[in-house]
């Protein structure tokens, strides 16, 4: 008799152990696209999202005056939550700037329509959709991590920029058991400088695939020693998880992921 394989058997990523590093809440509907994959995710996250130093009183005294601004910009999916929080009526906002479709969602789930969203989900993408738009007067709304490319390139500009923490990220401590479970998995999904900063404090480079999300990630990746197998072209989850799927099958073997070398 000839034993039929599921279809499952025949996906790229069939029976990979993938590590999901998301915060609580960001982890659920990551997991659940690795699951259509056929792969099983390891949710383990690497960071949290918390409130900033000052409370969020800086991003409090903006919403406050929201109507000031004739842009508001959010280059991620924490901080249109924290902003739609503080605002309450979405309808107060004047225009939106998103970074990615994730972060446009939020608005649009509320009713309120984004009106920028650049072709590539990275700062520069960004800003590259604000070169010819008349300066105005801008609300940056953003992680206390996030890097200046943004800030200084709409000064640049002419543009006069208001930029605010809306969040910080803060690194979570791995137990020996959620060490071993991370060392275990055929592939580990880097989604952000502060994934990255996480993983190499506390973990030696993994033996399975490494992919990053996109250029600021790896290149935070390369400058902790970290190697990356895997870039993504799409700045998402999607696009992670796509670029990983599109890259296995020239390095799998028949049931498990390739291990790097020791």
């Amino acid at each position: 008799m000839i034993e039929k394989r599921s279809a499952a058997a025949h996906l790229p990523l069939s029976r990979w152990r993938v590590l999901v590093p998301r915060p609580c809440g960001a982890a659920a509907r990551s997991a659940a696209e690795v699951l259509k994959a056929s792969a099983t995710p390891v949710c383990t996250p690497l960071i949290r999202i918390c409130p900033p130093s000052d409370a969020g009183e800086a991003l409090r005294t903006a919403a406050a005056k929201i109507r000031s601004y004739d842009w508001v910009i959010v280059t991620s999916v924490p901080g249109a939550d924290r902003l739609l929080e503080v605002v309450g009526d979405p309808s107060r906002l004047r225009a939106v700037a998103a970074i990615g479709p994730a972060t446009a969602r939020r608005f649009t789930d509320v009713g309120k329509a984004v009106d920028l969203l650049p072709k590539r989900y990275v700062a520069e993408g960004l800003l590259e959709e604000f070169v010819g738009v008349p300066p105005a007067r801008a609300l940056l709304a953003r992680s206390a991590e996030a890097r200046e490319a943004l800030p200084v390139g709409l000064g640049a500009l002419g543009w006069e920029v208001d930029v605010v923490a809306a969040y910080r990220t803060e690194r979570v401590r791995l137990s020996k058991a959620e060490k071993s479970a991370v060392l275990a998995c055929d592939a580990v999904l880097l989604t952000s400088p502060s994934v990255v900063h996480s993983y190499c404090e506390q973990l030696p480079p993994p033996r399975g695939l490494v992919a990053s999300i996109g250029p600021i990630t790896s290149a935070a990746a390369h400058e902790c020693g970290l190697p990356v197998d895997v870039e993504a072209s799409d700045h998402t989850f999607s696009g992670l998880l796509a670029a990983l799927e599109a890259h296995a099958p020239s390095l799998r073997t028949t049931f498990s992921a390739p291990l790097r070398a020791s």
